[in-house]
């Protein structure tokens, strides 16, 4: 027969030492320098050609920025520590109206002057709109926060039974060796990256130096504008600084027949770069991926 040797005072004790403790401001620390730590390396195998590494990213972002229990370590820490929001340089905002496609508020590279770009508040940037897809089914948008969020749940931290749509579509159009999806979470892993270096420059009194992670990093797409209608009107920002070769910045599949590319290409006689939109409605096309 069984004995009860626990009493009131006893198994409240316990339990009170099985509690687990809150976090200092020191471990919040720690625990975005382990971040920046993961980050810089998911980033630097992408540069290597591994795509695959953009899970691991977005898995990183979501804890720095995503809300919800164990997320949001960037604002936690800045809270408790008192530092500065860290600012980001992006390029123009996203359209939500008349617009087959647009995706806005990309992590883009310093210039001066700043022209079309500008800079903003980390938070205010997770609530700017990412992306924005029509297909003619409904209007599909993300926030830079949502963005993170379904594609850490859907890929980075689980394998899930089910993907939004919004990374569906996204799937379907590709910018570089990336599509559209990826390639907008590299961005983010790029500007978030900066911002981390931002706050810990700060927290060990050096000299704040921003957009220092995003020189020479980013591919040639900062900001894409897709009208919709009969004569749809395009805006496709590219940042054509060491463009050697021709470069693909993005390509699309908008409408049933109809692929869509916009391409660079240096054209050394004259000191620039020629930018060309084509439009393909003769079948798959041979540039398109498999």
């Amino acid at each position: 027969m069984g004995h009860n040797l626990c009493n009131g005072a006893y198994c409240a004790f316990v339990a009170e030492q099985d509690l687990p403790r809150a976090t200092t401001g020191d471990e919040k620390v720690a625990q975005l320098r382990r971040l920046q730590r993961r980050l810089d390396r998911a980033l630097g195998a992408i540069a290597q050609g591994d795509t695959d590494a953009v899970d691991d990213v977005a898995a990183i972002l979501r804890t720095l920025v995503g809300r919800g229990k164990g997320n949001d370590l960037i604002r936690r820490t800045r809270a408790v520590m008192n530092l500065k929001w860290p600012l980001l340089f992006v390029g123009p905002e996203a359209k939500d109206t008349g617009v087959r496609l647009s995706a806005g508020s990309i992590p883009a590279r310093l210039k001066m002057p700043e022209g079309d770009c500008r800079w903003v508040r980390l938070d205010e940037w997770t609530q700017a709109l990412a992306v924005v897809i029509d297909e003619g089914h409904g209007q599909r948008k993300a926030t830079w926060e949502k963005l993170i969020e379904d594609y850490a749940n859907t890929f980075g931290s689980h394998a899930s039974q089910s993907i939004p749509r919004m990374l569906d579509a996204t799937a379907r159009m590709h910018a570089v060796e990336l599509n559209l999806g990826q390639y907008m979470i590299h961005c983010a892993g790029l500007g978030i990256a900066d911002a981390v270096a931002q706050m810990l420059d700060e927290f060990e009194g050096k000299a704040v130096v921003k957009g220092q992670l995003l020189q020479d990093r980013l591919t040639p797409l900062y900001g894409l504008i897709i009208g919709a209608g009969p004569a749809p009107e395009s805006e496709v920002r590219i940042d054509d600084r060491g463009i050697s070769e021709r470069t693909h910045v993005i390509k699309m599949h908008l409408y049933p027949h109809q692929w869509q590319r916009v391409f660079v290409e240096p054209d050394p006689e004259n000191d620039r770069t020629i930018v060309a939109f084509d439009i393909h409605d003769a079948g798959t096309p041979d540039w398109w991926p498999e």
